[in-house]
This record gives structure tokens, C-alpha cells and sequence, in this order.
């Protein structure tokens, strides 16, 4: 990859505060792409914001690949001779490229490097996943409510390209810059991957810390998400417990993979307080290894996604692209990730959602004509591919851009 002399800056502030910690979604973005760039891009710097000193500091390439552990280590091996030993301070230059993908909205980091491009002019990169604070404030931590919109307006103002991860995302990003009278930069689409990095066969099932040995291939519901309101976990504890009335001798675990978030503590106690139900029939697995979480995925009976809201929906395309068969919302972003080989409900649907587990859970037939659909028509889309394509979107938007002199 060329970089026509420009010097390419990426943010890794998200995936250094998560290192030696299980990637979520945004985490593994920014990690994907950092590992592209480590790979192919000469041109590429790595770069922090630090909070305390209210500064930037660049990153030595040996700092950033250490973040990766097998397979990924393979950057490792990219050549760092003659680059930094340690931080240093960052000073912008007018023919930067500036960009980040990692959670910054809490920070100051977008009003910091506003200021540093009117000093400085540098061409400035920004991804944006959702502007949920914005629209469902009421499931957010406290305090978002100001942070987030802050940080969105000043998007607008700092950045010269945004990329969104879904079409759904880009509509209600420029709607919002409309209803507030701002005028949006070009707005485009980053597209995530769907494989997991693992270092063992797939049909190797290695979780002892993870506490699920004793689940059986085949014979429990995944969900894959953080705890947290919004992702409506209520709604599956509710079905699970009807179901354990009505259709016991079908019934078997609902498995969550997740830390929990915020605001969940009571949910959490109505799940460990429900004696017929935890932990035989839900379960709760924390900091799972992307190797059990692949083999999770492969091997669940079928996948759950009844989230009110979404920038996208990765575990949706992660449970497609292992032919496993995924119930998700309807909702924002959802339909994109597997159209018709998703099966879609309104999220608040309480009936439409346990009528359809059920029928999964008793219709075998139905099952695997369903899992025959996703292996014939679902295209697996890699990290690598669509790193890829990110960074051709990238500098042909640099080609196109005339740099002020």
C-alpha cells in the first residue's frame, strides 16, 4: 500500500487500555484495523491521547503489536528497526491523515484535536458505530446524555471523512446533523468482518475457565452481548421461564456471553434467584477467549439477537457466517447484516420471539432447512477484506482531496 508520502497517524488508545482483556466489538475493530495497517502500510504511525496531560503521544510499532496475542502476533514480525523506543510527543503536520476507530466520546479527544487542526490543518478520519446516546438516551450510562452529542458536533466540525458501520448509522447521523443545522462531512461505510482469530480446530471444545465443559453441541441458545438494558436480556429470561413451564422436556440452556454493563444488577439477581432456571437452564459466561467463542458459536443449537438498537449487530454476522442459524431484531441496523437468511422480529414481540425459539427448539427439520439456507447463501465477509477496503476508501478519498498549500 502507498501512502504518497503522507504520514498515516491511527488512534490505538481503545485497544492499549483493553490489552491483556477479551476484544468486544469496538475493541475488535480497532485491533482488525490496527493489524492491517501494522501489515501493510509503511506510512502507518500509532498514536495516543492521553487524558491526564491532555496531550498526544506516539507510539512505538513494537508497543502497538504487542497488543496482539497468537494468531494475531504475526505483527510482530513487522519490521521496526529504526523506529521509536518509547512515547514521544506528537506535533501534527498539514499532510497528516488522522484517524480513529475506538470509543472517544467520553474523553476529550475530538475537541482536542479539533483545536489541533486549525493549528495544524491535517486531514482528519473519524468512524462512528451508532448515535444510540442520542436517540435512546433513557439506555445509557448517565452522563452521556451531554458527552455524546458533544462529541458528535464536534465530529462535525473536526473531521473531513466519517465512516459509519452501517447505512442505518449514516441515515440517522445525517438526520441528526440536519435537525441541528450542522452541516455533515462526507459520510461513507466501514464494513466489519465476521471470523474470529483461534489457535485450535473448531471442533475442539477447551473452556475450563471459561465454565461451560459440561454444555453439549447443539443443545443451547447462544447471545452474545454485553448485560445491559438495551440488549434486552429481560425479555429472554422471561421466555425461558414460561418456557421451563410449558415445554420443559424440550427446553435447554440460554447461554449469555458477556460482561455486564451498566444498570443491570437487578436482572443479574432475578437470573442467580431463579433456582429452577440458574444455572441449569441460563447460564452467565464472563471474559470468554475468542477460541471458546468460536466453538460456542459453531456449536449452539441457535443464536439470539433481541437487542431494541444497534449500530450494526457483529455477533448476527459471527453466528451466520458459522452456518448457525440467528433470530435478531428487526430494528436500525439489524436487517443489514443477514437479510433474509436472518430470522427478524420486533424486538419488543414478546410472543413472536418465544413462538420462534420454540419452533427451533422442537422442529428439527425446520432447524437444519434453515442452517442448509445461511451455508448456501450467507458470504462470510473476513476482517482482512474489509480492512482492506477501508484502506482504499481511504486514500482515494485522499487522492481526490486537493491539500491546502
Amino acid at each position: 500500500m502507498a501512502g504518497a508520502g503522507r504520514r498515516i497517524l491511527i488512534d490505538v488508545s481503545t485497544s492499549l487500555r483493553w490489552k491483556g482483556h477479551n476484544p468486544v466489538g469496538i475493541v475488535r475493530t480497532e485491533r482488525e484495523l490496527v493489524q492491517y495497517f501494522l501489515e501493510h502500510c509503511p506510512d502507518a504511525a500509532f498514536f495516543i491521547y492521553d487524558t491526564g496531560e491532555d496531550t498526544f503521544w506516539l507510539v512505538p510499532k513494537r508497543a502497538v503489536a504487542a497488543i496482539f496475542q497468537e494468531p494475531q502476533a504475526r505483527a510482530a514480525s513487522v519490521p521496526v528497526a529504526g523506529q521509536l523506543d518509547e512515547n514521544v510527543l506528537l506535533r501534527f503536520q498539514r499532510e497528516d491523515v488522522v484517524f480513529s476507530v475506538g470509543l472517544q466520546w467520553d474523553i476529550a479527544y475530538m475537541a482536542r484535536l479539533y483545536a489541533e487542526k486549525k493549528r495544524r490543518g491535517m486531514f482528519v478520519v473519524q468512524t462512528v458505530y451508532d448515535i444510540i446516546p442520542i436517540l435512546m438516551p433513557e439506555y445509557c450510562v448517565p452522563g452521556m446524555e451531554q458527552k455524546f452529542p458533544k462529541f458528535i458536533v464536534d465530529t462535525a466540525w473536526t473531521a473531513d471523512l466519517i465512516f459509519c458501520i452501517s447505512d442505518s448509522t449514516s441515515r440517522d447521523l445525517i438526520r441528526y446533523y440536519d435537525h441541528i443545522g450542522l452541516k455533515a462531512p462526507p459520510v461513507t461505510r466501514i464494513e466489519l468482518g465476521s471470523d474470529i482469530p483461534t489457535t485450535r480446530p473448531p471442533t475442539t471444545q477447551a473452556a475450563g475457565e471459561s465454565g461451560f465443559l459440561d454444555l453439549e453441541a447443539g443443545n443451547f441458545v447462544l447471545y452474545v452481548s454485553t448485560i445491559e438494558p438495551r440488549k434486552n436480556h429481560q425479555m429472554l429470561f422471561n421466555i425461558w421461564r414460561e418456557l421451563y413451564e410449558t415445554d420443559r422436556e424440550r427446553l435447554v440452556p440460554l447461554v449469555f456471553v458477556g460482561n455486564a454493563g451498566w444498570n443491570t444488577s437487578e436482572l443479574l439477581h432475578f437470573i442467580r434467584s431463579s433456582g429452577n432456571l440458574y444455572p441449569d437452564y441460563i447460564r452467565i459466561l464472563s471474559n470468554v477467549a475468542d477460541d471458546d467463542l468460536d466453538w460456542l458459536y459453531r456449536n449452539a443449537r441457535l443464536s439470539v439477537y433481541p437487542s431494541l438498537y444497534e449500530g450494526w449487530g457483529l455477533p448476527m454476522a459471527e453466528s451466520l457466517a458459522r452456518g448457525t442459524v440467528c433470530i435478531g431484531s428487526n430494528t436500525s441496523s439489524m436487517p443489514e447484516v443477514g437479510g433474509a437468511l436472518t430470522d427478524l422480529l420486533h424486538p419488543l414481540d414478546y410472543l413472536g420471539w418465544r413462538d420462534r425459539i420454540r419452533h427451533y427448539l422442537t422442529d428439527a427439520e425446520a432447524l437444519a432447512a434453515r442452517e442448509a439456507e445461511i451455508r448456501a447463501g450467507y458470504a462470510p465477509p473476513s476482517w482482512d477484506a474489509c480492512m482492506a477496503k477501508f484502506s482504499r476508501d481511504l486514500f482515494e478519498a485522499l487522492d481526490r482531496r486537493e491539500v491546502p498549500q
